[in-house]
């Protein structure tokens, strides 16, 4: 996470801290808790109670929609993550059923989560304000941009700078082939930031292009959902020592629906063009780089969508609102120990041999 993203991260947080007042509702909360722990049998105190942690809960319920997975992810790595969805709110609910006849209890408990969050919210303000005064701004998009954040993973290329070259070569061309799809022409694909710790890029590309992207994303992460259970069933024999070979017709029936499904996809995606020898040809790039998404994917490679502020409120912006509900709905799986599906790189005329 670099500065940047840092504070666009902050930015938003306390657009919807002001927004949604998250912080004024748990304050609430906790008065109609200190209220029930000193009356615990009076009615309407009781029903004040739960009437804070309604209007508790559905504050968190639209901050937590809000925000984007990749942005729980950062909120959850700074240690705040719990504070902006609605499972601390749940949390209270649980707190209450389990200790009816001792409020004094959730109390206390709503007292530390609100005096922590309090400190939290007080911290990346004054972040803010010291980087605001160094210089430090976010990246703000225009209305008719936006980008695709590609985090490799250094699993993916073992910390060797010509595998990570090769990464971002394909990548170039699979970005090009969704281009040629969605737009009719290959475009020019521009570099915006680069953070470093796990490499990640983030691209700007026709915001067609981008959609097109994502929602082929999104339908991977569909895809590896799908086959969860079948991917249980092979992860349980592995655990109980089932041979290679006993193994082998679950691992062979996952690939198999995978390779057809993405088939269908690639063959649906390239439906529209025209041309048939073009169309023949963009529909065979796009099953490989659907395949390619799908085997970095498993490695714990993560897509990332950045919009402008002003195109995520603008409800009349029809393709920024499509974009911005999809990237909600991006959540990468847990990484196994063993990945199912084979890592594979193009070979290109002069490289060495591989490692």
């Amino acid at each position: 996470m670099n500065t940047s993203r840092l504070l666009a991260l902050i930015k938003r947080v306390l657009e919807l801290e002001s927004q949604f007042s998250v912080q004024t509702q748990l304050q609430g909360l906790l008065n109609a808790l200190t209220q029930l722990t000193s009356q615990p049998n009076q009615p309407n105190i009781q029903t004040q109670a739960s009437s804070a942690l309604s209007s508790l809960d559905k504050a968190l319920v639209a901050v937590e929609s809000a925000l984007t997975p990749v942005q729980h992810s950062m909120l959850a790595e700074l240690g705040a993550g719990v504070f902006f969805k609605k499972s601390l709110a749940d949390q209270f609910a649980q707190q209450l059923r389990d200790n009816a006849i001792t409020p004094a209890v959730v109390q206390a408990s709503a007292q530390e989560t609100f005096n922590k969050r309090a400190n939290f919210i007080d911290v990346i303000q004054q972040t803010q304000n010291h980087l605001n005064a160094l210089g430090f701004e976010p990246v703000e998009l225009t209305t008719d941009q936006a980008e695709l954040g590609v985090l490799f993973p250094r699993a993916i290329f073992g910390n060797q700078f010509g595998d990570l070259v090769t990464e971002l070569r394909e990548l170039s061309i699979h970005l090009r082939t969704f281009s040629e799809a969605a737009t009719g022409a290959s475009a020019d694909i521009t570099v915006g930031e680069i953070s470093t710790s796990d490499p990640t890029f983030f691209l700007g590309l026709p915001i067609t292009a981008v959609l097109m992207i994502a929602g082929a994303v999104k339908w991977i992460l569909d895809a590896w959902k799908t086959s969860l259970e079948i991917r249980k069933i092979y992860e349980q024999g592995r655990r109980i020592d089932l041979s290679e070979q006993e193994l082998k017709p679950i691992h062979d029936a996952i690939l198999a629906r995978l390779k057809t499904a993405i088939e269908q996809k690639a063959k649906e995606t390239a439906s529209s063009i025209a041309d048939e020898g073009r169309r023949n040809e963009i529909e065979n790039g796009l099953r490989l780089a659907l395949d390619w998404l799908a085997q970095r994917i498993e490695r714990g490679l993560i897509i990332e969508i950045r919009q402008p502020e002003s195109a995520i409120k603008d409800s009349a912006n029809q393709q920024q609102s499509e974009l911005f509900a999809i990237s909600r709905q991006l959540e990468f799986p847990q990484l196994t120990d063993e990945p199912l599906l084979e890592l594979t790189r193009q070979k290109k005329p002069g490289d060495g041999p591989e490692r």
